[in-house]
C-alpha cells in the first residue's frame, strides 16, 4: 500500500494540458543565387523582445550574416556591416542579451542563435533583467544546429523571413482527451466505491471499524507529502536530463502493474484454472504461491509496458501510453481510498495551491520568466528530447504551419488531473453505497469534474498559456459535494467518514446497521430452534437462543 501511495503521489506532480507553441516560429530561407532552393524551418523566439507577424506575407526579408563560427560575445563585426541583416552566432559563453546588444549596436535587424551541435531541444532566448526587454528591440530567435546547416547549404547569399502563425485555439482532439479523463475517473471511482463497500459488508459484526485497504492520512502527513512533491518537481526542473529516465522506468513498472490488475477479472474468467506454482517448500519467502495464470498475465502486461518503453518515440507509441496510463489511473483510484471528506478536502486544497504556485507564481522567480510546471511537463529544459510519460496524449487533428515544429503535435493531460479529483469522487461513491443514496454524490461530482475539465480547456484555449487544471477541478467537485451533503443533512457523517450513522440522524443507512437477532422468552427459556455464538464486549462467548 505504501508503494502504491508513493507512486501515485509522485505522478500527481505532473499536469499540463497542451504542448504550447506560443514561442515557436517559422523561418523561411531562400537562396539568393538559386531561386528554386529554399527551406522552411522551425525556430523558437522571444516575443517580449520583438513580436513576429502571424502571416508570411507580412514578414520582412533580410539578408543573413553568417558569424556562426563565433559566440558573438564582443564586437566581432568590425568593418563587416550587419545593418538590416539577420546575424547568426553560436549560443554559449555569454547571455543572449549580450549577443543581441552587439547586433543592435551594429544596426542589425535580428539575432539568430545557433544551438549546440549535439543539442536536441529548443531554448527560448531569455533576459538578464526586465530592462533588457525595453532596451533590445530586435528579433531574437533560436535555431537548432542541424537546421542551420540546411540553411547554409543554400549558398553564400541567403535571404531570411521569420513569422509566427497562430495555431487553432480549439482542436477536436481535446474532446478525445476529455472522454479519456472522464472515463478513467468514472470507472476508477465506481470500482473503488464497490470494492470498499463490499469489504465493509464482509466485516459486519467485527469490532474492527477501520477499512484495512484505506489510506488513513492526517492533515500533517498530507502537508509533508505535498512538500515532497514540491521537492521532486524542483529537482526535475534542475536535473531533468538525469531524472527523466528514472520516471520513464517508474512509469513502465507502474503501467504494467495497473494493466495486470485491471485485466485480472476478465483473465480469470477466460482461464478458470487456478493451479499455483509448486513453491510450497519455500515457506520463508512464498507462503502463498502465485497462480500460473497470474504469472502469465503479468508477463504479458510487462511485455506491453517494455515494448512501449523501447518504442516510446514511435508514431503509434501514444496509443500504448494511453492504455497503460488509463490502467494505472483506474487501479490507483481502486487501491488508494481516503477515509473521510476531511482528508479529501485537505489533500485537494493543498494540491490546488501547489498547482497554482508552480504554474502562475514560479515565473516571477525564474530567470527567463518560465513556469516550472510547464517546463518540466513539456521537457522544455531538456537536451535529450525526452518527455515525462505521466500524461495522456492525443495527436492534434487540426494542423497549422507550426506543425513542422514537432514531429506530431499532441494535446496532453497529466495523470494528476485524473487522480486528485478522482480520489474525492471515489470516496463519494463509497458514501453513496454506505447510506443508500442512489449514487447521487458519485453522479453529481462526476458531472462537476466534467464541467471543471471543460472550463480548463476553454481557459487554455483563450488565454493561450498553460493552466493549472486543479484551479477549476477542485472548486467544482468540492462545492458540489458540500452542497449535496448539507442539503441531505449528511455533512457531519460524510466529513468524518463514520462507518455507521446514528439512528437519530434520520438518514438512510442502507447496509450500515445489520439486523440484531431477537431474544424471546415465554416464562421459561424455550427450546432452541437455532443457536449462534456471539462475542461480547468483554471477549466472553455467550449462546443466543432464537425462538
Amino acid at each position: 500500500m505504501g508503494l502504491y501511495l508513493l507512486t501515485t503521489l509522485l505522478f500527481l506532480c505532473f499536469r499540463h494540458f497542451q504542448v504550447t507553441v506560443g514561442e515557436a516560429g517559422i523561418l523561411h530561407a531562400r537562396s539568393g543565387t538559386n531561386n528554386s532552393a529554399e527551406a522552411t524551418i522551425c525556430i523558437a523566439y522571444n516575443p517580449l523582445y520583438h513580436l513576429l507577424p502571424t502571416e508570411a506575407e507580412f514578414s520582412k526579408t533580410h539578408l543573413l550574416a553568417d558569424f556562426s563560427d563565433s559566440y558573438g560575445c564582443s564586437n566581432i563585426y568590425g568593418k563587416n556591416s550587419v545593418e538590416n541583416k539577420i546575424v547568426a552566432v553560436l549560443r554559449g559563453n555569454c547571455t543572449f542579451a549580450e549577443k543581441a546588444e552587439y547586433v543592435q549596436d551594429g544596426l542589425g535587424s535580428g539575432a539568430l542563435f545557433v544551438g549546440y551541435e549535439n543539442g536536441t531541444g529548443f531554448t527560448v532566448p531569455g533576459a538578464r533583467t526586465d530592462d533588457d526587454y525595453n532596451q533590445i528591440n530586435i528579433t531574437m530567435a533560436f535555431i537548432m544546429w542541424k537546421d542551420y546547416q540546411t540553411v547554409k547549404k543554400l549558398g553564400k547569399s541567403v535571404y531570411i523571413a521569420m513569422y509566427s502563425p497562430e495555431s487553432p485555439k480549439l482542436d477536436p482532439n481535446m474532446a478525445c482527451i476529455f472522454l479519456i479523463a472522464v472515463l478513467c475517473v468514472g470507472a476508477g471511482a465506481y470500482w473503488s466505491g464497490v470494492v470498499k463497500h463490499e469489504g465493509l459488508k464482509s466485516k459486519l459484526g467485527s469490532d474492527d471499524e477501520k477499512d484495512d485497504d484505506s489510506v488513513d492520512l492526517s492533515p500533517v502527513a498530507l502537508l509533508i507529502l505535498v512538500i515532497l512533491l514540491c521537492g521532486m518537481l524542483v529537482s526535475l526542473y534542475f536535473f531533468y536530463d538525469y531524472l527523466v529516465y528514472a520516471m520513464i522506468g517508474l512509469f513502465t513498472l507502474a503501467g504494467s502493474v495497473g494493466l495486470y490488475f485491471c485485466a485480472q477479472p476478465l483473465w480469470k474468467k477466460l482461464i478458470p484454472c487456478d493451479s499455483k506454482l509448486p513453491l510450497h517448500s519455500l515457506k520463508c519467502c512464498c507462503e502463498n504461491p502465485p497462480e500460473y495464470r497470474g504469472v502469465l498475465l503479468y508477463t504479458l502486461c510487462l511485455s506491453v509496458s517494455i515494448f512501449w518503453a523501447v518504442q516510446r518515440h514511435a508514431s503509434y507509441a501514444w496509443i500504448l501510453q494511453n492504455i497503460l496510463g488509463a490502467a494505472f489511473s483506474i487501479n490507483m483510484l481502486k487501491t488508494i481510498r481516503l477515509p473521510s471528506l476531511k482528508v479529501c478536502t485537505v489533500l485537494l486544497v493543498l494540491l490546488f495551491f501547489y498547482d497554482v504556485f508552480f504554474v502562475f507564481i514560479t515565473p516571477l522567480f525564474t530567470k527567463n520568466g518560465e513556469s516550472v510546471m510547464v517546463k518540466v511537463a513539456t521537457g522544455g529544459n531538456s537536451d535529450t528530447g525526452e518527455q515525462l510519460p505521466m500524461v495522456f496524449k492525443f495527436p492534434k487533428i487540426l494542423t497549422s504551419a507550426l506543425s513542422i515544429c514537432q514531429d506530431r503535435p499532441y494535446s496532453l493531460l497529466g495523470f494528476g488531473d485524473v487522480l486528485v479529483p478522482g480520489l474525492l469522487i471515489s470516496y463519494n461513491h463509497w458514501f453513496d453505497l454506505h447510506v443508500g443514496s442512489s449514487r447521487i454524490y458519485y453522479i453529481a461530482s462526476l458531472i462537476a469534474y466534467s464541467v471543471g475539465l471543460a472550463f480548463t480547456f476553454l481557459a487554455l484555449a483563450f488565454m493561450e498559456k498553460g493552466q493549472p487544471a486543479l484551479l477549476y477541478l477542485v472548486p467544482c467537485t468540492l462545492i458540489v459535494t458540500f452542497v449535496i451533503a448539507c442539503k441531505r443533512k449528511e455533512f457531519r457523517h460524510i466529513w468524518s467518514g463514520e462507518k455507521c450513522p446514528k439512528k437519530d440522524d434520520n438518514i438512510r443507512t442502507g447496509d450500515c446497521n445489520p439486523p440484531v437477532p431477537e431474544v424471546g422468552y415465554q416464562g421459561s427459556v424455550n427450546r432452541a430452534v437455532s443457536t449462534s455464538t456471539l462475542s461480547s464486549d468483554t471477549g466472553e462467548e455467550r449462546v443466543l437462543i432464537r425462538t
